[in-house]
């Protein structure tokens, strides 16, 4: 279970909600141009800047989310038992799907470009070692333009336009976007009364707002909260924790089906304009900023921080 909201003010603001039922050692990782991405099957020398939560594995940087010096950010969330991996196959960009990340940050400047390069990948099933499980993924690509769903299942796979600017987790995009449709009748004003006395309360056009914790849940509501929320640059940062809190997972609400604990673990906010990286943990009440020009971009070695 995860959430991931993107909105464009003057730039993009790119928000993700962690929820998982433990910690995978995650960090905020720096990847300068020169760091070599040893891929499965192919090497990357020269690629852009970015930077992402995540952890390193035998010296790969495994991302969740993540911002170029671009500006574009991706993120990761489980698609259980709908994502589907294939074989390899010649004429393709063969990418371990925790490789993805990592490569569309490191090639490309806009969603324009993740579309080319997307329309060539090919997802092979390959983890990393044989101690780590594959991933199951599907992934929200956003810039100030706009935003994509990318998904490899059964069917195919399938680059979506996203126009809410929300991914959470099953069903597929597709399934999410029919589904919104009924809810087209919520609002932000009282509706008058009809058969009785006035209103009893304000927020009454929202009745019917689903406010559990199901990903189709989190999906409506982070779409309604976002489209009707008053955004200005100075408080954006602000309203997209107010989105995530929304929707965030507290300890005990969720178990997992060995019965554990799947919280909100942290919560990030992407300032991609100003290349800014907002983390927050479920502990903590105070929120971390990280620019990215505290990095030396030209260096041939990751960088990591923990945030706390």
């Amino acid at each position: 279970m995860c959430t991931t909201v993107a909105k464009t003010l003057r730039g993009l603001y790119f928000g993700r909600n962690m929820d998982i039922e433990y910690s995978f050692g995650e960090r905020l990782i720096f990847v300068p141009r020169c760091f070599v991405l040893d891929n499965k099957k192919e090497k990357l020398c020269d690629h852009f800047a970015f930077m992402g939560m995540g952890t390193v594995i035998d010296g790969y940087p495994m991302l969740a989310e993540g911002v170029n010096e671009f500006g574009l950010c991706m993120a990761g969330l489980n698609f259980k038992g709908n994502a589907v991996y294939y074989r390899e196959e010649k004429d393709k960009i063969n990418l371990a799907p925790y490789e993805l990340i990592p490569y569309v940050l490191g090639t490309c400047k806009s969603i324009k470009d993740a579309v080319n390069v997307l329309k060539r990948i090919n997802l092979i099933s390959a983890p990393i070692s044989k101690d780590v499980d594959l991933p199951t993924l599907h992934f929200h690509i956003a810039d100030k333009s706009g935003s994509l769903t990318y998904e490899t299942t059964r069917g195919g796979s399938k680059i979506y336009k996203n126009p809410v600017g929300v991914l959470t987790n099953n069903p597929e995009f597709s399934v999410h976007l029919t589904l919104l449709s009924g809810y087209e009748n919520l609002k932000n004003q009282t509706p008058p009364a009809t058969f009785s006395a006035p209103p009893y309360s304000l927020g009454l056009g929202a009745v019917g707002l689903p406010g559990d914790f199901s990903s189709l849940s989190r999906f409506v509501r982070s779409v309604f909260i976002k489209h009707y929320t008053v955004w200005d640059q100075e408080n954006a940062v602000f309203d997209m924790y107010k989105i995530l809190d929304s929707v965030s997972v507290p300890r005990g609400c969720v178990l997992n089906e060995e019965g554990k604990l799947h919280y909100t673990t942290y919560q990030i906010c992407i300032d991609a304009e100003r290349l800014i990286y907002y983390c927050r943990s479920y502990g903590s009440l105070d929120v971390s900023s990280v620019f990215m020009d505290s990095f030396k971009w030209e260096e041939r070695e990751i960088s990591e921080i923990k945030i706390n």
